[in-house]
């Protein structure tokens, strides 16, 4: 995964969203929706029309159901984050363009993916698709959100990249002014004439 490609989408003239993608319930398929949660827990706002130029979405399994709101945010840049079957060691973290997103037979476990890709291509012409995946170590039923070791480091060093970028450290206020003396508004003590 390239940062810098992230600091080029997120940082500039571009309305994103980060759409997070998976089942909390299946171990490691849950990455794409924790990476979303703790970014929203940050700060980072939902998708709306006059939202800021960055956005997050947990759509979970239910991608086809968040096409009306995505319309109405009309992103330029849409980045869908799951977990998938890259053929890599547990951990590993891709970052497809969109030719690779619509060329790659992903396997997100979200079935209406091809689908919603292929609506939403055409109700907003301009809109740009990457793919952030992260090679699974286990599927398992969980009761819960339950990241292997190795998963929810790749998604902690995503999260904390995205978080950099869209939040930079403040700079240190400037230092006070410095004090300027004050002086008596009296130039000497003054003067009372007694009578004779």
């Amino acid at each position: 995964m390239t940062i810098e490609l992230l600091r080029q989408l997120i940082g500039g003239d571009q309305r994103v969203l980060m759409m997070g993608l998976g089942n909390e319930f299946r171990s490691d398929d849950g990455a794409g929706v924790q990476t979303v949660r703790w970014l929203s827990e940050s700060g980072i706002p939902g998708p709306s029309e006059d939202g800021p130029s960055f956005m997050v979405m947990e759509a979970g399994r239910q991608l086809l159901s968040h096409v009306h709101t995505v319309e109405l945010a009309r992103p330029s840049v849409i980045i869908f984050v799951d977990a998938a079957n890259l053929g890599l060691d547990p951990g590993s973290t891709v970052m497809l363009g969109e030719e690779q997103v619509f060329e790659t037979n992903l396997s997100t476990h979200e079935n209406n993916f091809s689908l919603v890709l292929a609506y939403l291509r055409k109700v907003l012409p301009d809109l740009h698709f990457y793919f952030i995946g992260f090679q699974y170590s286990s599927e398992e039923m969980s009761p819960g959100m339950n990241l292997s070791p190795q998963v929810e480091i790749a998604v902690r060093t995503l999260v904390s990249a995205v978080i950099d970028i869209v939040k930079p450290p403040r700079q240190p206020p400037p230092p006070p002014a410095p004090q300027q003396e004050t002086r008596s508004v009296w130039p000497t003590q003054p003067h009372f004439h007694r009578g004779p």
